[in-house]
C-alpha cells in the first residue's frame, strides 16, 4: 500500500539538501544537521536512478518522475516515487514511499498465486515482517491473528530447524542467499512443505532487509515421497520373495530381468 503522505525537499545543482519538509526527515530517519556535511547522494541506494541533472535539458522538460531508492540512517531501504521540477538552479522532489509496493512484489500478484507463491520481506532493526495474503491463507491465520517474524519460525518443524538457521546463520554472518525446503505446522495440525528464497539487502557491511519468495510445495513433495516409498517397497518385495521379474520396453526393444528370472529359465 502506497502512503499518501507527501515528502518534499529542494536540492542545488550539486545534490545539496537546501530545505527539506518534516515528513522527509521522519521517512529517512535523519536529522536536519546530518546534511550539513552530506549531500542526497550519500544516503541514495547502489543501484539508485537518481537523475543525472547535469545532462538534462530543463528548457525542455518541465518535470520528470523516477522511484529512488534511499536508505534510513538506519540502513534500511527506502524507495520513494518522486517526481522532479526544475526552477532557476534548484530542483523540487516531491515523493511519496512505496517501500511496501516494492518489497511486496505487487506488480507480480497474480503470477504469485498462479504459482502458489508468497511475497515478503523482513526488517531486523524494526523486527517487520512484512507479507501479501499468501501467509495467512497458508497458515489458516484470522484477521485477528498476528503473522510476525516469530510467529512463523515457531512453525518450523524440529526436523527442519537446523536446515532454515543453516541458511539465516549463512545470510547474516556472510550475506549469502538462500534456497531451502522445510516442513511447517498449519493451525489445523497439518504439515506443509515450503520452498522458502530470500536475499538479503546489506548496507555498510549489515543486513538491513531481507527480501523472499516462499512456495507451497507439499503436493509436489507429497507425489515425489509417494513414488520413492512405492520404489523402495517394490525393491523390499523383490528380495523378500525372491521373485523373478522380466520387462520389455516395446518402443526401445529394451528387456531388463531380475537374478531370479535369468536363472529360472536358464537364458544366457
Amino acid at each position: 500500500m502506497t502512503s499518501t503522505c507527501l515528502i518534499c525537499c529542494v536540492v542545488d545543482n550539486n545534490s545539496k539538501l537546501i530545505q527539506a519538509n518534516p515528513e522527509f526527515y521522519d521517512a529517512l530517519g535523519y536529522e536536519e544537521s546530518y546534511f550539513e556535511n552530506h549531500t542526497i547522494l550519500d544516503i541514495l541506494g547502489d543501484d539508485s536512478n537518481w537523475p543525472d541533472f547535469n545532462d538534462i535539458d530543463r528548457a525542455s522538460q518541465n518535470t520528470i518522475s523516477a522511484t529512488i531508492k534511499f536508505y534510513s540512517n538506519e540502513g534500511i531501504p527506502v524507495y520513494l516515487k518522486c517526481n522532479f521540477g526544475f526552477r532557476k538552479h534548484l530542483i523540487y522532489v516531491a515523493g511519496v514511499d512505496v517501500s511496501v509496493d516494492i518489497f511486496l512484489h505487487k506488480n507480480n500478484k497474480t503470477i504469485s498465486e498462479i504459482a502458489n507463491l508468497g511475497a515478503w520481506s523482513y526488517i531486523p532493526a524494526k523486527d517487520k515482517f512484512q507479507h501479501t495474503e499468501f501467509f495467512r491463507e497458508l497458515y489458516g491465520f484470522s484477521k485477528d491473528d498476528t503473522i510476525d517474524n516469530k510467529a512463523l519460525y515457531e512453525s518450523v518443524q524440529r526436523d527442519s530447524r537446523e536446515v532454515i538457521d543453516h541458511a539465516l546463520k549463512n545470510l547474516y554472518e556472510n550475506h549469502e542467499p538462500y534456497d531451502v525446503e522445510i516442513k511447517v505446522s498449519l493451525k489445523n495440525g497439518e504439515t506443509a512443505w515450503l520452498r522458502v528464497m530470500a536475499a538479503p539487502e546489506v548496507h555498510k557491511g549489515e543486513v538491513t532487509a531481507i527480501n523472499g519468495v516462499t512456495q507451497n510445495i507439499t503436493k509436489y513433495k507429497e507425489l515425489n515421497l509417494s513414488l520413492k516409498e512405492t520404489k523402495r517397497n517394490q525393491e523390499l518385495a523383490f528380495r523378500a520373495i525372491k521373485s523373478a521379474y522380466f520387462t520389455f520396453n516395446l518402443k526401445t526393444q529394451e528387456s531388463e530381468s531380475g537374478d531370479s528370472f535369468t536363472a529360472l529359465s536358464n537364458f544366457p
